[in-house]
């Protein structure tokens, strides 16, 4: 049987389960016993749950959290955080990613949507555990957990650093299975509606960021970093599939987005000024519509001069 392929039988996905499950409880492990290397071990966590998702069935999957929890949460009883914060969030993030990835979503949809959500469920895990304790959602509750208190600002670049640890154990993941599973996966490296979809993000993120900005400034800059990081990816992909002028437009609109938030970064609030980044995937998602307008209004004159002849 060769161990990075389908599961068929039902002794086949119990076996490769039962293989995952203890690899899985080894990382937990070295994680609680050498809290140095806690976030170099943490970056491959949802690396394992996506193996289960792609090669397994589904219907067996809930064995594996069952399992791999149930284990954990008892040689790791004094150390609640390790799995309600580390573990847990990391098993669904890798699910998720496997099960998206599985039905072929494409890889720019798929990092940046498995992105948030392990960044969503890290942060209520976060939020759980502090009701468990009776702190709530502490801030100092959260910074002592991770180890980071007593940095600079953490309060304010806590939830962006967050979401860049939580893009860099997807990464790895993708990078890890992306040679095996392109075997028997039909992997997609766009798809027709992701301008669409990635634009819609952005502003979705903006109208919430504008919103939250004044009465909970931290999770504005988390929406603002996920725009910059969408924005990335529809300049990188807007750059290589069009032409020479929209390569320039890309420029120009990075350049006008500097001077943007430089002319305005005095006029703003200190603690907000930053926010003014959010300037350049604003006008990076207005282009993709102006262009997604233009392509959908050329193939129908180009429908309608057929239908002419």
């Amino acid at each position: 049987m060769n161990f990075f392929s389908k599961k068929e039988r039902p002794v086949e996905n119990i076996a490769f389960i039962g293989i995952i499950s203890a690899i899985t409880i080894i990382f937990v492990s070295l994680l609680s016993l050498f809290s140095f290397l806690t976030y170099a071990l943490a970056l491959f966590l949802p690396l394992f749950s996506t193996l289960v998702a792609i090669f397994c069935k589904k219907r067996y999957f809930p064995l594996y959290i069952l399992v791999t929890v149930l284990i954990c949460s008892l040689l790791f009883f004094n150390r609640i955080e390790l799995t309600l914060f580390t573990l847990i969030p990391s098993l669904i993030a890798g699910f998720l990613f496997g099960y998206f990835f599985d039905n072929q979503m494409s890889i720019p949809l798929l990092i940046i949507l498995t992105t948030i959500i392990q960044t969503l469920f890290s942060l209520l895990s976060l939020c759980i555990g502090g009701l468990l304790v009776g702190k709530g959602f502490s801030y100092s509750y959260i910074f002592n957990v991770l180890g980071l208190d007593g940095f600079d600002n953490i309060d304010t670049i806590f939830l962006p650093i967050l979401l860049l640890f939580s893009l860099a154990q997807i990464s790895l993941s993708l990078i890890i299975t992306y040679n095996e599973t392109k075997k028997f996966i039909e992997i997609k490296l766009n798809n027709k509606y992701d301008e669409l979809i990635l634009s819609s993000l952005i502003i979705f993120f903006t109208i919430l960021l504008v919103i939250v900005s004044f009465f909970a400034l931290p999770l504005s800059y988390l929406f603002m970093v996920i725009n910059l990081l969408i924005s990335v990816f529809l300049a990188i992909k807007s750059f290589i599939e069009n032409k020479i002028f929209i390569r320039v437009l890309i420029g120009f609109l990075l350049v006008l987005s500097l001077f943007l938030f430089a002319g305005f970064f005095t006029l703003v609030n200190e603690n907000a000024s930053y926010l003014l980044l959010n300037n350049f995937p604003l006008l990076i998602a207005i282009l993709q519509y102006v262009i997604l307008l233009l392509s959908k209004n050329n193939k129908l004159d180009k429908i309608k001069n057929r239908t002419d002849k």
